[in-house]
């Protein structure tokens, strides 16, 4: 496939290749908002700008380091990556934030840093995966909306946390594991919008028919997987005790690890999409 590149009728669809918001697409027609009809159905290669690229990598990696140097080390601090059972009595989690109560109140602080960058790594994603929809955009504003709705509510659980090491000996011990309840809950049983922005990377990925793949099809696969796993999470209300329990298997374990193995994966693979599309300087 030759790629040709106008510089006139920015928009139009006029010529044989369009540049449009700092993409170019090889082949006929335009993945931008106006001209004739493409989308993946044409099978166009879009290109990016090196601007636009190196703008997309820079997210990819401020977004991971922030994830995992911020929140992982606010996460290990506070000593959660351990959780407390959820059938401690009340004045077992007294003492817990009693004992720890500076270590926990650092490790918050960190962790809500962190994961506020699940922002920026989603966002540098859902601007990849755009380039995939041709004229629709549905896949895109899914996956901003439940990205925006995913960090506004596990940013929460940090601030919960950090509530309850605020005062926890002055209070009634009751309120405080209430409190530890609801920090937990947040964390972990809000799966509906996280499998969503994860079926909806999936599909967008087995829909690209354009002659080069921006992601390998395994991408795909990876996230169907992961968002299937995130499931159990909500299972945290049914049980106190056991696989299924926030401190279980099945329901912590598995949920948050794969998650975190499809973020490095996916990761990696989008500064190598960025780099195969850039266009030449």
């Amino acid at each position: 496939m030759t790629e040709t590149s106008t510089t006139g009728n920015l928009g139009t669809g006029s010529g044989t290749g369009t540049d449009t918001a700092g993409t170019d697409t090889a082949g006929t027609g335009t993945a931008g908002t106006g001209g004739p009809i493409t989308g993946t159905d044409a099978g166009p290669v879009v290109r990016l700008t090196a601007r636009n690229a190196r703008a997309v990598r820079t997210a990819v990696w401020v977004g991971l380091a922030g994830m995992f140097i911020l929140f992982g080390s606010g996460y290990v601090l506070s000593g959660f990556v351990l959780p407390p059972s959820a059938s401690l009595s009340s004045a077992d989690v007294v003492a817990l934030y009693t004992g720890h109560q500076t270590r926990i109140r650092v490790g918050c602080f960190l962790m809500i840093t962190g994961f506020s960058f699940v922002a920026l790594w989603g966002c540098s994603l859902a601007s990849l995966t755009r380039l995939l929809e041709g004229r629709s955009a549905v896949v895109t504003f899914t996956q901003v909306t439940c990205i925006s709705v995913v960090t506004v509510i596990v940013v929460f659980a940090p601030l919960i946390w950090a509530l309850a090491a605020f005062r926890p000996g002055e209070i009634d011990p009751d309120v405080t594991r209430s409190i530890n309840d609801l920090g937990w809950f947040l964390f972990l049983y809000p799966w509906p919008p996280l499998m969503i922005w994860l079926g909806v990377t999936g599909w967008a990925i087995l829909g690209d028919q354009s002659t080069e793949p921006l992601f390998p099809r395994w991408t795909a696969y990876l996230s169907f997987w992961t968002a299937l796993l995130s499931v159990p999470g909500g299972l945290i209300s049914f049980f106190k005790l056991g696989p299924f329990s926030w401190n279980g298997l099945f329901a912590y374990w598995v949920p948050l690890g794969v998650f975190f193995v499809w973020v490095v994966g996916m990761s990696t693979v989008m500064v190598r999409a960025t780099r195969r599309r850039q266009l030449a300087p």
